[in-house]
Protein backbone atom coordinates (compact mmCIF):
# COMPACT_ATOMS: atom_id res chain seq x y z
CA UNK A 1 0.00 0.00 0.00
CA UNK A 2 1.09 3.10 -0.52
CA UNK A 3 1.22 6.40 1.87
CA UNK A 4 1.11 10.09 0.32
CA UNK A 5 0.86 12.39 2.89
CA UNK A 6 1.17 16.60 2.42
CA UNK A 7 2.69 18.49 4.88
CA UNK A 8 0.21 21.64 4.68
CA UNK A 9 0.62 24.46 8.07
CA UNK A 10 -0.32 27.00 5.93
CA UNK A 11 -4.18 25.59 5.94
CA UNK A 12 -4.28 27.04 9.15
CA UNK A 13 -3.39 30.46 8.67
CA UNK A 14 -6.51 31.19 6.69
CA UNK A 15 -8.39 30.64 9.64
CA UNK A 16 -6.42 32.42 12.12
CA UNK A 17 -7.63 35.73 12.63
CA UNK A 18 -4.13 37.69 12.92
CA UNK A 19 -3.03 35.78 9.94
CA UNK A 20 -6.30 36.79 7.72
CA UNK A 21 -5.56 40.36 8.68
CA UNK A 22 -2.35 40.40 7.55
CA UNK A 23 -3.33 38.63 4.19
CA UNK A 24 -5.50 41.77 4.10
CA UNK A 25 -3.00 44.42 4.44
CA UNK A 26 -1.31 42.57 1.75
CA UNK A 27 -4.05 43.18 -0.70
CA UNK A 28 -4.76 39.32 -0.49
CA UNK A 29 -8.57 37.76 0.28
CA UNK A 30 -7.82 35.10 2.79
CA UNK A 31 -10.93 32.85 1.20
CA UNK A 32 -9.20 32.93 -2.37
CA UNK A 33 -6.36 32.30 -1.06
CA UNK A 34 -7.31 29.10 0.48
CA UNK A 35 -9.29 27.64 -2.11
CA UNK A 36 -6.34 28.38 -4.08
CA UNK A 37 -3.86 26.53 -2.22
CA UNK A 38 -6.70 23.46 -2.01
CA UNK A 39 -6.55 23.69 -5.73
CA UNK A 40 -3.25 23.24 -6.09
CA UNK A 41 -2.89 20.55 -3.62
CA UNK A 42 -5.97 19.04 -5.83
CA UNK A 43 -3.46 19.41 -9.12
CA UNK A 44 -0.67 18.09 -7.50
CA UNK A 45 -2.79 14.87 -6.46
CA UNK A 46 -4.93 14.48 -10.20
CA UNK A 47 -4.15 11.59 -11.84
CA UNK A 48 -2.85 9.49 -8.83
CA UNK A 49 -3.81 5.75 -7.71
CA UNK A 50 -6.54 5.85 -5.54
CA UNK A 51 -6.57 2.41 -5.25
CA UNK A 52 -4.59 0.88 -2.36
CA UNK A 53 -3.45 4.40 -1.50
CA UNK A 54 -3.52 6.22 1.82
CA UNK A 55 -3.90 9.87 1.56
CA UNK A 56 -2.78 11.78 4.74
CA UNK A 57 -3.00 15.93 5.22
CA UNK A 58 -0.53 17.45 8.05
CA UNK A 59 -2.07 20.60 9.62
CA UNK A 60 -0.66 22.47 12.73
CA UNK A 61 -0.68 25.67 14.29
CA UNK A 62 2.51 25.58 15.02
CA UNK A 63 4.12 27.43 18.18
CA UNK A 64 1.70 30.25 19.01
Amino acid sequence: MAYIQFDAPYYSHYLDPRQRERLRQEGLDPDEELERGIAGDNAALRGMPRDNTTYALHICRGRS
